[in-house]
């Protein structure tokens, strides 16, 4: 079993109830082993409320050149080879509203400074870049729904 993955075996509670289910993870620290070699591992899509799945993915692949994957009346998804956004209608059931104050993931994009010119050039309100050239430059802009997009140069 991975060490980082929860143990399911019969636990007793205080009450001596069988719970079922033990909660406890075994991080590997305690016995000095150390998860730092781990590979394989990738984050597979960010989700983001929106409050049209159809609009949003038209914004999104229009603004970033994200392909569109699938488009329904309660998600859509798009794609990139690195990863996938998936955008989280009201008909979702999803809890969170639109207009997240911060950005839930980054767009890597080839030509920051193009990339944020043609955003301005359709209208969009973008930050400054910031951020350090020997590490990360960035800029933030806002969805449709007022969700913060980060943009990122590497």
């Amino acid at each position: 079993m991975s060490v980082l993955a929860a143990r399911f075996a019969p636990m007793s509670d205080d009450t001596g109830i069988d719970t079922g289910i033990d909660t406890g993870i075994d991080t590997g620290i305690a016995s000095g082993t150390s998860t730092a070699t781990r590979t394989g591992t990738r984050i597979g899509t960010a989700f983001v409320p929106v409050s049209d799945p159809a609009a949003a993915a038209d914004w999104y692949a229009r603004s970033f050149g994200l392909t569109v994957q699938d488009v329904s009346p309660h998600a859509a998804q798009l794609s990139t080879a690195q990863g996938t956004l998936t955008l989280m209608g009201p008909r979702s059931g999803i809890a969170a509203e639109p207009g997240l104050p911060w950005a839930p993931f980054s767009l890597d994009v080839d030509d920051l400074a193009a990339t944020r010119e043609e955003l301005i050039a359709r209208g969009a309100e973008v930050s400054a870049v910031d951020g350090d050239p020997a590490v990360c430059l960035f800029f933030t802009t806002r969805d449709l729904d007022g969700n913060v997009v980060l943009v990122v140069d590497r």
